[in-house]
């Protein structure tokens, strides 16, 4: 794929790097990679400072691989958490951290990438990224409705769905009194809306 198209690389090992770099010089190609930045939600990256500098610099210097800056995913910042307006103030600073940082040590920085769907509308305010990816928010769906930040007349596909709930029968081998028939008029089914 690389021989066709750009290709760009998250990485927060200097293991995955190594391996990338490998690929790369055997196939006879080039890769754009991000260090990616942990700002909070502690799934992936590695935390601002000097082993994310490291990182970003063993990068860059692999044959085959090019540095073009980092990247962060927030997703652990929810709107109707109590917290939401420090957490996503602390992910600004870490974001300015990891730019002072990266500026200090004279790293590549065209490109800062983060964003999530529920913060897609504040995007703008985290000062110095210049790329957002938010993922879910094109179609959105039931995470996004709970969070406030899409409304069920936003959400691309709905299913509408009725279930019916009837007892079964009880089995021969059990100890309990036969159940009695059920009726034939089902109760009122219940409905429930949900975004596909």
């Amino acid at each position: 794929m690389a021989r066709k198209t750009a290709v760009t690389v998250a990485l927060d090992s200097l293991e995955a790097a190594r391996e990338l770099s490998e690929a790369a010089v055997a196939a006879g190609v080039d890769f754009t990679v991000r260090v990616e930045a942990d700002l909070g939600l502690h799934r992936c990256g590695l935390a601002p400072g000097a082993e994310l500098v490291a990182l970003a610099k063993a990068a860059d210097a692999l044959p085959g691989l090019r540095l073009e800056g980092f990247q962060y995913y927030a997703g652990h910042l929810w709107p109707t958490t109590d917290d939401f307006e420090a957490q996503y103030k602390a992910v600004g600073e870490g974001v300015a951290e990891v730019r002072a940082e990266f500026e200090k040590a004279g790293l590549p920085l065209d490109v800062v990438s983060g964003g999530t769907s529920p913060t897609l509308w504040r995007s703008h305010e985290i000062a110095g990224q210049n790329e957002i990816r938010p993922g879910t928010y094109v179609y959105n769906d039931r995470s996004l409705v709970e969070a406030g930040t899409a409304s069920w007349d936003d959400c691309a596909a709905t299913l509408l769905v009725t279930w019916f709930r009837r007892r079964a029968p009880a089995s021969p081998s059990s100890t309990e009194a036969p159940r009695p028939s059920p009726p034939t008029a089902y109760p009122s089914p219940r409905t429930r809306r949900m975004a596909a």
